[in-house]
């Protein structure tokens, strides 16, 4: 079940809010998470906490009395909204068009949290609503707001407005709030983190009967290395009266006396060579049976380990142990507690340009960028550009499958392989283009040097200036 802020629970919080912060000054702001938000506003007998959340299940604003602490390295947004809006006085909180999105607002700068669910996300603008940056890459594909471009308010839907919990009129709206989602996210954290200490152990486990298995087989072909040697003497006695079906039965003398044994064999080897093979698994298993027996020991003792760990986190019900517990078997577990800092956007090792109407267009700046853009990220559906006459950069417009680009993307991107070129500004000039999969490598040419097939053509003007007219994204 998921805990997201309705809208009734946000209005409850702007319209308490409105009386408390607007007016305070911004002293103070924190990240302790991917994805959270921390704003230390100065009031006028003391300091309070604004707290935005997009976490997932959780999507929350309200005030609280204290914050949780910084990792040890910021996060990029955090020192974007250090960066425009400390010392920044708050002159006004609201929620727009009754939906799920909050504007916070400076003399110079606002701040969007749109807690939408999954697409939830928080926007740094200034006072014309041109996006600074966001926490996290905009995830929604029918309203792509990148940095650079103005903010819109996302689409409204219909949703249910039940709020997540009820609140006696006269309380405390931001203290209630506070109160129950640090419960509802305590258990929750302790229940996934105990899942995944209990997932990872019981894998361990499963693992190291895996390896018993084939330890218990090892055992009883070491103990049984004297049998090894009475094959290996039999069949270098060369005393063989048949041989069938991989079976050689030979008579074998002893200090006994006589007797008739049967030795399994292979029948590709020589008798010799069988006789050489089993007095060499009479010298590995003689020296590790002592070494097989330690080792089946060893993991006993530590299956038994898991077996303990095992009952003892499903009886514990403290997340201060469970993360000490985390912390002694390692990363494992696949838990994680939000503050690792995977980028938020993903870096290429090319230029990437977006237009909206067109999409995303990718150019290498060398040759060795174009080799990685053309043989190692565009797929082979994707579109491929390159000027004709002159050296320049291979231009990729992503294709999604099944669909035909439009005439104002392919142009777009031609526009861009020539202005990325060596052409002189205002030449009119010819593009190539074709699909990524009928562009090979010139055998014995330069880094980048390329080979056409099934190319078509298009005459465009240079624009030197026209990459400026786009956003580039890296």
């Amino acid at each position: 079940m998921g805990y997201n802020f309705s809208i009734t629970d946000i209005k409850r919080v702007v319209d308490e809010g409105r009386g408390i912060i607007v007016g305070g000054r911004i002293q103070g702001i924190f990240q302790p998470q991917k994805d959270e938000v921390y704003l230390e506003i100065f009031l006028r007998n003391n300091t309070k906490f604004l707290l935005i959340s997009i976490e997932n299940g959780f999507n929350r604003i309200y005030l609280c009395d204290s914050k949780k602490e910084n990792p040890q390295n910021p996060f990029s947004f955090q020192m974007l909204l250090r960066k425009y809006l400390f010392n920044s006085c708050i002159t006004s909180i609201e929620q727009l068009n009754d939906d799920r999105v909050i504007r916070i607002s400076t003399p110079e700068f606002n701040l969007y949290a749109e807690l939408t669910g999954r697409h939830a996300n928080i926007f740094l603008t200034d006072n014309n609503d041109k996006i600074l940056g966001s926490i996290r890459e905009n995830r929604s594909q029918k309203r792509p707001l990148f940095t650079g471009m103005r903010y819109v308010p996302p689409f409204r839907v219909s949703l249910s407005d039940k709020p997540v919990i009820e609140i006696p009129e006269g309380s405390e709206v931001s203290k209630f709030y506070e109160e129950f989602y640090n419960k509802i996210i305590y258990n929750h954290r302790l229940d996934t983190l105990k899942r995944g200490l209990v997932n990872h152990l019981k894998r361990k486990r499963v693992h190291i009967d895996s390896i018993l298995m084939k330890v218990a087989i090892d055992r009883e072909k070491a103990e049984r290395f004297s049998e090894y040697l009475r094959y290996a003497e039999a069949l270098k006695q060369n005393l063989i009266l048949k041989k069938e079906k991989g079976i050689a039965i030979c008579e074998y003398y002893t200090e006994a006396g006589k007797e008739i044994i049967s030795v399994p064999i292979d029948e590709r080897l020589s008798i010799s060579e069988n006789a050489q093979r089993y007095f060499n698994l009479y010298k590995k298993y003689k020296n590790s049976l002592n070494l097989i027996i330690r080792r089946e020991e060893e993991l006993k003792s530590r299956r038994d380990e898991i077996t303990k760990d095992l009952e003892e986190i499903n009886n514990c019900n403290d997340l201060k142990r469970l993360e000490v517990f985390s912390e002694k078997i390692g990363s494992g577990a696949g838990v994680t507690d939000g503050t690792d800092q995977k980028k938020d956007v993903r870096e290429f090792p090319f230029a990437v340009f977006f237009l909206e109407g067109v999409g995303r267009i990718y150019s290498g700046s060398d040759s060795d960028e174009n080799e990685i853009l053309t043989f190692k990220y565009a797929r082979g559906n994707d579109l491929w550009f390159h000027i004709i006459g002159y050296s320049g950069s291979h231009v990729v417009l992503p294709v999604v499958k099944d669909k035909v680009p439009s005439e104002r993307q392919i142009v777009t991107a031609a526009l861009l392989a020539a202005a990325r070129s060596s052409a002189p500004d205002g030449e009119t000039v010819e593009v190539a283009y074709t699909r990524v999969k009928y562009v090979r490598k010139a055998k014995g040419g330069e880094k980048g040097a390329v080979i056409l097939s099934k190319e078509k053509r298009l005459f465009v003007k240079v624009d030197k200036k026209f990459p400026h007219t786009l956003i580039r994204l890296s």
